[in-house]
């Protein structure tokens, strides 16, 4: 059944495999109870989402990696464009942990998009690439 990626086709041929299984070891492995049937799950085919990050009423980021210091800023605004904070870490993981730690960010699309920027920001860092923060 190479190629095939029909997961009904599938499960129906190993349920009828698992009948005619003959054990090795001289046991009565075909006599015990019905196989358990293989569920499938559904696959979700996505596309590019047509809508941008939505406007985060806890403000916006400036993601700016400093590689001669080894550690990502992250300037945190308010929209009138008052700076708020700045969080300065090594790390995207230690970076947007403070962030939602902190609560500085409530919709997910955001949260979704610091992480996705601040992964790029961090392999820039390590790699010696240049980082360009995407807008949302």
């Amino acid at each position: 059944m190479v190629g095939c990626d029909r997961a009904d086709e599938i499960s129906a041929r190993v349920e009828a495999l698992s009948q005619h299984v003959a054990a090795p070891c001289g046991c009565n492995a075909g006599g015990g109870p019905s196989p358990v049937p293989i569920t499938t799950m559904p696959k979700l085919v996505v596309t590019e989402p047509g809508e941008a990050v939505k406007l985060d009423k806890a403000g916006y980021f400036v993601i700016v990696p400093l590689p001669d210091k080894g550690v990502i800023d992250v300037e945190h605004y308010a929209y009138d464009n008052t700076l708020l904070r700045v969080i300065e870490g090594s790390s995207a993981r230690a970076i947007y942990a403070a962030i939602i730690n902190g609560r500085w960010v409530t919709e997910l699309s955001h949260a979704a998009y610091l992480g996705k920027e601040l992964a790029k920001a961090e392999f820039s860092l390590r790699h010696g690439v240049k980082y360009v923060q995407d807008g949302a």
